[in-house]
């Protein structure tokens, strides 16, 4: 499949989705939440060479470059299968297919896509194919087991010295408390994104009260590494006035930090280590609940920790399981990421004799 020649009378696939984006109004956050599935649905056309975007030719296209002419209704089922590659979660792989779904729905009644565009059949081949992934067995999460190594990947860097170098090291700093409260709390990167420096007192509590899922109010945990690395971050910003817990230090000094940067630096050390490329934030939830289920936890503690959702749609945390008892196995079950790394060596020392 090649790429048509650009038609003035169709925008490109970056000018579709900022025009699409502008117009969702519901709120900051879906705004935010769809630019970032259509993020990821260009890292599908450039991966995959949707439409001549592969990089082979002498001048590729870059998929934000593309017209909106160049898609066929293949393309939304193309973009399930290739997100189904890449071991998304569940939830992560139907947000994004509603983010592109919204935009071709969007372009369709525009009359901004190819007259040969049916979206009917691009709907229906998705609901068949989705239609037939809910009917087999789902496979149980299998996190790459050396998660662990990115904490210490940022905790190694060496932190530059200067007035000139307070940014990067600020950065180097925030980097550190991000991968080390995801870690310990196990939380998703929305409730780790939305604390504030109030929340965790600058990482004077190991515990925190949170909003997470659905509105529920839950606990979530620190370890001592974490407060240490939250420590030094709100420390080396001082007083700013800001008060998220997590915020930029680019062009939009002081903003709460995005998803899809906490999402970039989780995946900046992926790429450094030579992790499997599909590892996400949401990656930690699955490791952590591995391992404390793997050590002994009970499966009821595990869920309160975790907020599942499964614990009850009408039960407080509080009401399955106290406080006291929650700290208690948390931290009889909680592993440091270098007692991690020592235990996964110790096991290939085993297996080797």
């Amino acid at each position: 499949m090649t790429s048509p020649h650009p038609d003035p009378a169709f925008p490109t696939l970056d000018e579709a989705t900022e025009q699409f984006v502008g117009s969702i109004t519901r709120s900051a956050r879906t705004q935010e939440t769809y630019a970032l599935g259509l993020k990821v649905f260009e890292r599908f056309l450039h991966e995959t060479g949707y439409a001549g975007t592969a990089g082979t030719g002498a001048h590729p296209p870059t998929p934000g470059a593309l017209s909106t002419a160049a898609f066929q209704d293949d393309v939304l089922l193309q973009f399930c299968r290739w997100l189904l590659a890449q071991e998304y979660s569940e939830s992560t792989i139907n947000t994004y297919l509603s983010a592109a779904k919204r935009l071709f729905r969007r372009l369709y009644v525009l009359d901004q896509l190819a007259s040969s565009f049916n979206l009917g059949k691009a709907l229906e081949r998705l609901r068949d194919f989705t239609r037939d992934i809910e009917q087999r067995e789902p496979d149980p999460p299998n996190p790459d087991r050396r998660i662990p190594q990115i904490l210490l990947y940022y905790d190694g860097m060496a932190l530059p010295q200067g007035d000139k170098a307070r940014l990067k090291r600020l950065r180097i700093l925030r980097a550190r408390a991000v991968v080390h409260t995801i870690y310990a709390s196990a939380g998703r990167v929305s409730e780790v994104a939305s604390l504030n420096r109030a929340d965790v007192q600058d990482g004077g509590v190991r515990e925190v009260m949170i909003t997470g899922k659905r509105g529920k109010k839950r606990l979530i945990f620190l370890t001592r590494e974490a407060q240490h690395a939250i420590r030094a971050y709100t420390q080396a910003r001082g007083s700013d006035g800001h008060e998220a817990l997590f915020v930029s230090h680019g062009r939009n000094y002081g903003g709460r930090l995005s998803r899809q940067t906490i999402w970039r630096t989780v995946k900046e050390a992926v790429k450094a280590l030579g992790l499997y490329q599909a590892v996400s934030p949401h990656d930690f939830r699955h490791y952590r609940a591995t391992q404390l289920l793997n050590d002994g936890a009970r499966l009821e503690d595990v869920q309160a920790i975790l907020g599942h959702a499964h614990i009850g749609t009408t039960r407080d945390v509080y009401a399955r399981t106290d406080r006291r008892t929650l700290r208690e196995v948390y931290d009889t079950f909680t592993r440091s990421a270098q007692e991690a790394l020592d235990d996964l060596e110790e096991q290939r020392r085993r297996e080797s004799l």
